[in-house]
């Protein structure tokens, strides 16, 4: 499966997006990594064993893969939108929207902005994922100082 279809079916943001997370100083603890494999880059999982941290590949039973080799945090809609909800109820005046479109000319189906309707906000972007357009919300909360 290819990295693009890892990412969409498990609700996570893609490798270009989680490595401009990274860049931009979020936090690299969650659920799934995106890691370097001798088959090339794939989803990763970190489970504790005792009291140690053991990375495997995502589907593949028996594989471990070394810390080393992690590339960065692959973060899921639930821990960005953990994230994301602090800001709201912070007292912080700075409104950020997400919703579901019917763009199919642009063939992306998720606009984040930070004003509803579009044609008042001063920030706006599409993404063809949930996950994806909560990674641009967080880049632009962070941009902006709010993080």
């Amino acid at each position: 499966m290819k990295i693009e279809e890892q990412a969409k079916k498990y609700g996570i943001t893609s490798l270009e997006l989680s490595k401009q997370l990274k860049a931009n100083g979020y936090e690299q603890k969650g659920l799934l990594y995106w890691c370097n494999t001798i088959e090339g880059i794939k989803l990763c999982y970190k489970v504790r064993l005792g009291i140690r941290y053991v990375y495997g590949i995502l589907g593949e039973i028996g594989t471990e893969v070394t810390e080393r080799s992690l590339i960065c945090v692959a973060p899921t809609i639930a821990e960005l939108g953990e994230i994301i909800s602090l800001i709201k109820g912070s007292g912080i005046d700075w409104s950020m929207n997400i919703f579901r479109t019917n763009y199919k000319e642009i063939n992306k189906t998720w606009v984040v902005g930070n004003r509803t309707p579009l044609r008042d906000a001063t920030w706006y972007d599409y993404a063809k994922t949930e996950a994806n357009a909560r990674a641009k919300m967080w880049l632009c909360l962070d941009e902006k100082g709010l993080l």
